[in-house]
């Protein structure tokens, strides 16, 4: 049995090694590079905090890839990760942080380290750039694996907090799993499929492109603001990236559509 969310990352390392597995629109990385690096960070981790296990880790998170390596890399710890949008009032991090009591933090800028600043992050901080290229260490990796299980905690995600104080739901690696399940199954997603992000990754709404990329193979494309400022590029980058599949947050797909514009221009959607 399955047990936990690495199993569905080993199972495409081992089937598409060399098959792009992540891209935004800069960057882009096979499975197995994409294994790699979380590796990395995980061995980093692991060796910070002593090796602590199903503890928050707070990923500061943009439009690239490197937040689903940061969040891999956390998983790769045993720990849980939780998004922090690298744009976020201080404030809102520290109710987070103050909520969860996270052990550290995955940092991508300087200015994610002025916030963990204000906020007064008494955590381990580990800069992205830095943990990806950190030594590995395979036994501490077998060890933690050895010792997930499928109700352990995978990510937690706060609610946006409009109806009041933003409230962590926290989900475990059988949610993920099962949701994942779901999707691939019920819409027939294979690895020839390409799938392109809209979502936020701070929002529940990402999780259906992560969970479908690691269950199917399929290619998962992140797009870049500019984007959705200008619905053109957005057809665009569709075209460009072949993308097959779409998991949008409803709002989303309706303004495009709205617009006229895939009627126009769309060739692989």
């Amino acid at each position: 049995m399955v047990t936990n969310i690495l199993e569905y990352l080993y199972d495409k390392v081992v089937r598409f090694p060399d098959k792009i597995g992540i891209a935004d629109d800069k960057l882009s990385l096979t499975f197995a590079q994409w294994a790699d690096e979380a590796e990395n960070i995980g061995s980093q981790l692991i060796e910070t905090t002593g090796g602590v296990m199903r503890c928050p880790v707070l990923v500061f998170v943009d439009r690239k890839i490197d937040t689903l390596v940061g969040f891999m890399g956390v998983v790769e710890s045993g720990n849980f990760y939780v998004p922090i949008d690298c744009k976020m009032p201080y404030e809102r991090v520290k109710l987070i942080s103050d909520v969860c009591q996270p052990i550290a933090a995955i940092t991508v800028s300087d200015k994610d380290y002025t916030t963990l600043d204000q906020i007064e992050f008494k955590g381990v901080r580990l800069n992205y750039a830095e943990a990806k290229r950190a030594p590995k260490n395979v036994e501490s990796l077998a060890v933690v694996r050895r010792n997930i299980i499928d109700l352990d905690p995978v990510y937690s995600i706060f609610t946006s907090g409009s109806t009041g104080v933003p409230k962590g739901v926290l989900i475990s690696h059988r949610g993920m799993m099962d949701f994942a399940d779901f999707l691939v199954e019920r819409f027939g997603i294979t690895d020839e499929d390409v799938v392109a992000n809209q979502a936020p990754f701070y929002f529940d709404c990402s999780v259906k492109d992560i969970g479908i990329c690691l269950r199917s193979g399929a290619t998962l494309n992140i797009i870049p603001k500019k984007c959705f400022a200008f619905p053109k590029l957005l057809i665009q980058f569709l075209n460009e990236r072949k993308v097959t599949c779409l998991f949008w947050a409803t709002s989303a797909v309706i303004l495009v559509a709205n617009m006229g514009i895939l009627d126009e221009r769309s060739r692989y959607i």
